[in-house]
């Protein structure tokens, strides 16, 4: 089950950059455990890569991935919000 999620996120987050006309490797989503579960059950930062390469701020970067992410209604997504410089908890 934990591929199948982890799967799931990827797919959102690759769609989401699309969304944002930001170009993104799938291979370059990489999704972790936190290890303080105050942050989720899974995080990305995925957001600071994609600023440094786009010259983005990574912060706003985030958040529009996280408005993206929120646009499609998913099961097993409670919550996504923005962390820290930029990265992206579920």
């Amino acid at each position: 089950m934990q591929k199948d999620i982890k799967e799931i996120l990827g797919e959102l987050i690759f769609a989401a950059a699309k969304g944002i006309a930001v170009e993104i490797e799938p291979a370059g989503i990489i999704l972790e455990h936190p290890a303080d579960l105050r942050f989720g059950d899974y995080s990305t930062n995925i957001a600071l890569s994609l600023g440094a390469k786009h010259n983005r701020n990574p912060k706003e970067l985030a958040a529009e991935l996280c408005a993206q992410i929120l646009k499609k209604d998913h099961e097993y997504i409670e919550k996504v919000e923005v962390a820290g410089p930029g990265f992206i908890n579920f």
